[in-house]
């Protein structure tokens, strides 16, 4: 074998060692990478989960908050139904005439 032929040989050799690394490298590299695609995965599925909750929470506040508005809005109308009564209530207070109450003259009779 001439120099040049061993030179190649272990040239070769060598090369072959180093694509050898370099696929097993490149195979854990893969493996890497479909672990974090799992993890990316699973945090958009989080994501998402998290995401419609909320959206049920803001729908369900919006529910809250619209049944509230319309409560107080009879709120107001019965208060003003009392304000209104109570002033007809006043009213015919003021129309009636008062009484003579005389407790003496209640005592003496029940007396006799």
């Amino acid at each position: 074998m001439t120099e040049n032929e061993e030179f190649y040989k272990a040239k070769i050799s060598t090369l072959t060692k180093e694509r050898i690394t370099i696929i097993e490298n490149l195979r854990k590299l893969r493996e890497s990478a479909e672990e974090y695609k799992q993890k990316r995965d699973d945090k958009n599925r989080e994501v998402q989960m998290i995401a419609q909750q909320i959206k049920e929470l803001k729908e369900a506040n919006e529910e809250t908050s619209s049944k509230m508005s319309q409560i107080k809005n009879e709120k107001e109308k019965l208060y003003e139904k009392v304000q209104e009564t109570s002033f007809k209530i006043k009213e015919e207070n003021s129309k009636l005439k008062p009484l003579n109450f005389n407790g003496e003259y209640l005592k003496k009779k029940n007396t006799n």
